[in-house]
């Protein structure tokens, strides 16, 4: 940021002054009051003064240093700035380009797909700024810690992070210590940091509760299922802080609409690979064939249920995150009963426009954003494929 000042010149403040007496003289020349009509036309003239005449050959008198002389002309030539303790100080950005950079989990996958779209369109409308997006080709928590990493070392203005975890705390806080802006998308659990600055980041956030989201999916999801039934909850990634909070979110709303826990099943699934996925849940839903509803909450274990449910040909009712081709057909034909956009689209590109007004305005804590959640069904699932294909939804 750079300080520019407005202040009023040392040549301002003598003509403001010297019309202000100006005007003085010219009251003065009025006589008083306007009420006071009393004259004294017949009064004699006060004699003239007789002040002493100078000597033509007498040297000039010297003028008082205080006093301007009266014939003396003001300067044309810009005076220099003087400093006054009445200035104004104005706050304004430097001219140049504003550097965002976003750090994504992971290259080629529908949902971080749409993430990047976000990130770039965001960009795109902004004429003083330029989006950055990395994100590493496989999915870890130290490899995406290392893009932070990389994304702080370049020292652009902002950078956002997708904090799941307080593995990053670290590289964001080397960011905030060195001037960097920082914004929360997409997860956001530091709310019980050591460092108030990422407490704060946490609260500030644009992103879903992805519990609240979970909670609306499942009571949904009650349409198609009833207590009793027995349901699977396949997990692709059961070491992550987030599909443990949805995971948890989902039992608890079929616990407390009747069902018992073992009436409940969760399978951890490989990974984010949906192929060796595909294997797994074939292979379960193969040896168990009372099974009676499934629960997912990704493309990478979603795509792949109902893949397997289609091979299989059951009639299993599907409820799942996130969009792909797969899943709009599968909506259309009845093979997918619900699925849950988080709208990562619009989670970036708030996210960046979030990040933008922080270091062109200096605002501290910019408006809390959850870009809500969509769900797609046969009664919207044209309106969404349109935006899927545009590239807007996923």
């Amino acid at each position: 940021m750079q300080l520019k000042t407005k202040k009023i010149s040392t040549r301002k403040r003598l003509l403001i002054l010297a019309a202000i007496c100006t005007l003085s003289l010219m009251a003065a020349s009025c006589g008083g009051d306007g009420d006071d009509t009393t004259q004294t036309p017949d009064a004699p003239p006060a004699a003239p003064t007789t002040d002493a005449q100078p000597s033509p050959d007498a040297p000039p008198a010297t003028p008082d240093e205080d006093e301007p002389t009266t014939d003396a002309q003001p300067s044309t030539d810009p005076q220099p700035a003087t400093p006054d303790e009445d200035e104004v100080q104005v706050t304004q950005t430097e001219d140049g380009m504003i550097d965002i950079w976003v750090v994504g989990s992971v290259l080629n996958n529908p949902f971080w797909d749409l993430i990047q779209n976000g990130s770039n369109a965001a960009g795109d409308s902004l004429a003083d700024a330029t989006v950055n997006y990395i994100a590493p080709e496989e999915f870890s928590l130290a490899n995406v810690n290392s893009f932070i990493e990389t994304a702080v070392a370049a020292n652009p203005d902002a950078i956002l992070v997708d904090y799941r975890t307080a593995e990053y705390e670290e590289a964001v806080i080397e960011a905030l210590d060195n001037g960097i802006e920082v914004q929360f998308y997409n997860n956001y659990v530091g709310g019980d940091s050591s460092d108030a600055r990422v407490r704060r980041l946490s609260t500030t956030a644009v992103g879903l509760d992805k519990a609240a989201a979970a909670q609306r999916s499942a009571n949904l999801y009650l349409d198609y299922v009833s207590p009793g039934d027995k349901l699977v909850l396949f997990n692709s990634l059961p070491d992550s802080p987030e599909h443990l909070e949805i995971q948890e979110a989902y039992v608890k709303v079929f616990i407390d609409a009747g069902w018992s826990m073992g009436e409940l099943d969760v399978e951890p699934l490989p990974g984010l690979d949906p192929a060796p996925n595909q294997e797994v849940i074939r292979t379960y839903l193969s040896v168990n064939p009372d099974t009676q509803g499934i629960v997912t909450w990704d493309t990478t274990s979603g795509t792949p249920a109902a893949l397997a449910k289609a091979d299989l040909g059951l009639d299993i009712p599907l409820v799942m995150w996130n969009l792909d081709s797969t899943v709009i057909e599968g909506v259309k034909d009845g093979n997918v009963q619900l699925s849950l956009t988080q709208q990562p689209f619009l989670q970036t590109y708030y996210g960046v426009i979030s990040a933008y007004i922080k270091v062109k305005f200096g605002f501290i804590d910019p408006p809390v954003i959850d870009p809500g959640t969509l769900i797609i069904t046969s009664e919207n699932v044209d309106e969404v494929e349109a935006l899927f294909e545009a590239g807007f939804a996923g």
